[in-house]
């Protein structure tokens, strides 16, 4: 979510998808795509911003089209638990996301789909030699 992070400083009630939980059985009692599709991001939705993990710049917009399903989540009373996260510091880029406990949990490397890039490839490369050194 935006605000958490320096690399992403969109909507912060909206999550990103790289990582999340959804109880799809509650969802499917309310689902309806139709509604999903219309759903945009509106001041009523300001009050679920997660303050307590913002640090950084953020912007209340519709940047990618996934926002759609959490604004309509929001909306129809589902509630999301934000998760905080900071960048780690052996690339500046990657995101160490951290569980309910606080601990670290995930590292997301962004830019997978830049596979090709012998600059991406190199770091992400380096993140997954990293998190073999740490498992436990």
């Amino acid at each position: 979510m935006g605000g958490v992070v320096p690399i992403r400083q969109h909507n912060p009630v909206s999550i990103n998808q790289f990582f999340c939980i959804l109880n799809l059985k509650k969802i499917r009692e309310q689902y309806n795509l139709n509604d999903i599709k219309e759903c945009v991001y509106t001041e009523d939705l300001r009050i679920y911003t997660p303050f307590n993990v913002i640090k950084y710049k953020y912007n209340y917009d519709d940047f990618e089209p996934y926002y759609k399903l959490f604004f309509w989540m929001l909306k129809n009373k589902y509630k999301i638990e934000y998760l905080n996260a900071y960048t780690y510091e052996g690339d500046k880029t990657t995101t160490i996301l951290k569980n309910h406990l606080g601990e670290d949990f995930i590292y997301h490397t962004w830019y997978a789909r830049e596979w090709k890039n012998d600059f991406h490839k190199t770091r992400i490369k380096k993140v997954i030699d990293y998190c073999n050194l740490i498992k436990k």
